[in-house]
């Protein structure tokens, strides 16, 4: 069976707190806010033969009916351990910058995950161990054909972090 859009196997919810305060202990989560776009689509099209034109004329191109919808890369809210309970959005995460001390606040450029994650019972998410430098533990990654959707921060200065790993959909 499949997932319906209101019991996704993602994790999709963050406790609502604003970056200049702290959570509490009774914060519920709630729905994640929607993001504006960090840059504006661009139009892409499938490569057509153009007709041969006269100099007054101007050459028209058709646009493919099977694109795939145009994927905006989102700028989340920063998160730490201190900020959002440590877990970032979701989505496919295509970069990471962090601040202050020790990288500790981060945030990501992602693309939507409703475009881009594959929800059906055989996707079948999950988190990798907690990783840091210290016992030589510095490196955790998504096995094949999986990607990294969400990441979480614990300890002082974010230091350990997890990966939450999803597979695409075919198309992306």
């Amino acid at each position: 069976p499949s997932i319906s859009p209101s019991e996704s196997a993602y994790p999709t919810t963050l406790p609502s707190v604003s970056p200049s305060s702290s959570p509490s202990e009774s914060a519920y989560p709630t729905t994640l806010p929607s993001a504006s776009p960090s840059e504006s689509p661009s139009a892409s099209f499938s490569p057509t033969t153009l007709p041969s034109v006269s100099p007054s004329e101007s050459p028209s191109v058709s646009f493919s009916p099977t694109m795939p919808p145009t994927l905006f890369t989102f700028t989340s809210a920063w998160f730490s351990n201190e900020i959002a309970g440590g877990y970032s959005e979701v989505g496919a995460i295509v970069a990471i910058q962090c601040k202050g001390w020790y990288c500790d606040d981060k945030r990501l450029k992602y693309h939507d995950a409703d475009l881009v994650l594959d929800t059906s019972d055989s996707a079948a998410p999950y988190w990798t161990k907690w990783f840091s430098q210290e016992a030589h533990m510095e490196e955790e990654a998504c096995g094949t054909g999986y990607l990294v959707a969400q990441i979480q921060c614990q300890s002082t200065y974010c230091d350990n972090l997890r990966l939450f790993c999803a597979k695409p959909m075919s198309d992306y």
